[in-house]
């Protein structure tokens, strides 16, 4: 127990998880202008796919607070470039996600656009319906974590066993966090784990690839099928098959 309560108290101290690598070296500009928008979404560390869980399966984190971008196609592009990302990285038999989604910082003022939020949802439940095997809610709003109490009756019983709200500084829930990440091991120190690893976009994209490089197939097929879909991608905002297959090849010069 008493070691339970200090890790709780070592995660609480961390420093704020939306937080990439300052310092860190710029990534040198890529040649494709579509690569230099998801280089430019990255760079402050809103998404990326970085170790494995307790199961096995590649993480994907989201950190919803460290938006930095309100364009639609930008976010989708990189958006799907992680993900492709993730199942890049799968390993032989491995065939799900892990979702780590942290909501430090979270605010209605950081929060992307509806256009963003419903191409996003269109996304995942037509084009990885079948790759979520767990989504952590990490530091949720209390309201949010509320309202999908109210909705879960309504959620399929299956992906709703795969949603687990869990929040820092409470030993309860960091004991389960090593649970579901593993003591110590891949996970970043700042949830309890062992890992020292920063985000940047040299360290990912370059240096440590952050889960490897990903094949751009979905991602053509993802995109294509959203279209109509709340009209956007009809307008000048519309992301062609070339933008997706150019972001799908992640750390391209």
């Amino acid at each position: 127990m008493a070691a339970t309560a200090a890790a709780a108290a070592a995660v609480s101290a961390a420093p704020p998880a939306a937080a990439a690598d300052a310092g860190a070296t710029p990534l040198p500009a890529a040649a494709d202008p579509t690569v230099r928008t998801v280089h430019a979404e990255s760079a402050t560390g809103k998404q990326f796919v970085h170790g494995t869980c307790a199961a096995g399966r590649p993480v994907l984190y989201m950190r919803p607070g460290a938006q930095n971008s309100k364009d639609t196609r930008g976010n989708l592009l990189q958006l799907v470039s992680s993900l492709e990302r993730g199942v890049a990285a799968m390993r032989p038999g491995v065939e799900k996600l892990t979702l780590l989604i942290d909501f430090t910082g979270y605010s209605l003022r950081v929060a992307s656009s509806f256009a963003t939020q419903r191409t996003t949802l269109a996304i995942l439940q037509h084009h990885y319906p079948e790759r979520l095997g767990l989504a952590v809610l990490w530091g949720a709003p209390r309201l949010f974590h509320l309202a999908y109490k109210a909705l879960r009756p309504f959620v399929d019983p299956v992906t709703a066993a795969k949603v687990v709200f869990l929040y820092p500084g409470g030993p309860a829930d960091v004991a389960r966090m090593a649970e579901l990440f593993g003591a110590g091991g891949e996970l970043l120190v700042e949830y309890g784990g062992g890992s020292l690893w920063v985000y940047s976009n040299r360290a990912y994209f370059v240096v440590e690839g952050g889960g490897g490089g990903a094949s751009p197939t979905h991602a053509v097929h993802a995109v294509k099928a959203t279209r109509g879909v709340g009209g956007w991608e009809k307008g000048p905002g519309v992301v062609s098959k070339h933008e997706v297959m150019s972001a799908g090849i992640v750390g391209r010069a």
